[in-house]
């Protein structure tokens, strides 16, 4: 599980998750993102599995091709309206076909030309088009009472990153299956204008932590001769 975030400001959108993936009872850390950009404009953060997240949005987006091909449509370009219906039915459908696959939840953000969309896709079929933000996955809760209480539509884009950032901080520090040790990744979209590049990634690291090793030293202990015991304090001085 992992915990992943929406924004939409008046000039942006943003995506954000934490970048710790699991293999049985380990922690790696590991150059795959939980957040997909697809097409020019449009990316997905999903919670779970990194194979339902591939897989999934593999065969999504491969059958919305073959409807756009067949339906003569004239372009391949996926929208994120399109790809959240897509990923609505895979997840409703692939359950009645195999008992054993565990849909995903999926939070989906970009441009409907010059419309800003974030939708979020449940386990079960279900689409919600989100209003400003929203979190899915294990720190869900946590995540939106952080966002509603800081949450401003008129946000540089700077600062809704590092917001983004300190909310993965502070969900890792309290949800045992969200962490930020390895850093979190976060994605911002514009709308394509056809001269800016659309998409930009931060990926912070996590802060450097102190070094046990290094404790501070107390001012008394700076006049003391080193290597000498306290019992010979002051003998010389009687």
């Amino acid at each position: 599980m992992t915990t992943i975030l929406g924004i939409v400001t008046d000039k942006s959108v943003f995506l954000g998750s934490d970048t710790q993936i699991t293999l049985g009872n380990l922690k790696l850390a590991s150059v795959n993102s939980k957040i997909e950009i697809v097409g020019k404009n449009c990316a997905v953060a999903q919670t779970g599995s990194l194979a339902g997240l591939q897989q999934a949005l593999k065969r999504t987006v491969q059958q919305l091709w073959i409807r756009k091909i067949l339906a003569r449509s004239g372009s391949l370009e996926v929208t994120p309206k399109e790809l959240a219906d897509g990923l609505s039915d895979f997840n409703f459908e692939m359950p009645l076909e195999y008992k054993d696959y565990s849909p995903a939840q999926y939070l989906l953000a970009g441009y409907e030309g010059s419309l800003s969309v974030l939708s979020s896709i449940g386990a079960d079929g279900s689409v919600l088009d989100c209003n400003g933000y929203h979190a899915d996955g294990s720190g869900q809760q946590l995540a939106l009472s952080l966002l509603q209480a800081q949450y401003d539509h008129k946000m540089p884009d700077e600062k809704v990153a590092n917001l983004l950032r300190n909310i993965l901080n502070q969900v890792s520090r309290l949800e045992v299956h969200t962490s930020t040790e390895f850093g979190a990744d976060i994605f911002m979209l514009k709308e394509d204008d056809g001269i800016n590049i659309p998409v930009t990634r931060w990926n912070f690291e996590d802060e450097p932590k102190p070094d046990a090793k290094e404790l501070p030293v107390k001012e008394d202990d700076k006049t003391k001769e080193p290597g000498k015991p306290k019992s010979e304090e002051g003998k010389n001085e009687r």
